[in-house]
């Protein structure tokens, strides 16, 4: 899909952030989702979601606020462990965002723009075993700019780093 100009989006919040992402992938690639904000169910993400005949868990993260509960990580392993699609996305008030898959300890970074969609949503939709392809492989963090960029990042992520199988 082309766009005629860029739109640039201010998010305050998790909320926020999380909401238009998964109304722009419901809206421009046919994403079903369901919020889970269940207090009762320890660890688990914040969103499920289902496209292209992958099904996957999505737990979205916000700038200083990106910290795990404590059940999250071991919920994400089990849940990446059993071949699952499970993602972190941490959005930054500088219309940036890294999306981390579980599975693979890969981290992307991408611009929050609309024309940043349709790869994010290559990403949550590929079939597990895959490759790269030169479009995601653009994306790819190169570990110091996580340092450079996002100080307090690398600790955040890191915890991933460890559960990751």
């Amino acid at each position: 899909m082309k766009h005629s100009q860029m739109t640039i989006y201010n998010f305050k919040n998790e909320s926020e952030f999380k909401l238009w992402t998964m109304n722009s992938l419901r809206h421009e690639f046919l994403f079903d989702y369901e919020l889970h904000e269940d207090k009762r169910k320890a660890g688990i993400a914040d969103v499920s979601y289902g496209a292209n005949g992958i099904n996957g868990w999505i737990e979205f993260k916000f700038e200083k606020h990106a910290h795990f509960e404590t059940a999250q990580p071991g919920w994400l392993k089990r849940r990446s462990e059993t071949g699952g699609h499970v993602y972190v996305i941490v959005g930054f008030s500088n219309r940036s965002c890294f999306l981390v898959d579980c599975k693979l300890c890969e981290k992307y970074y991408f611009p929050i723009i609309d024309q940043s969609l349709g790869t994010i949503a290559k990403l949550l939709t590929r079939p597990y075993p895959w490759h790269h392809d030169q479009l995601l492989s653009r994306h790819l963090v190169p570990p110091q700019l996580l340092s450079r960029d996002h100080p307090g990042l690398p600790s955040f992520l890191s915890v991933l780093d460890r559960i990751s199988p």
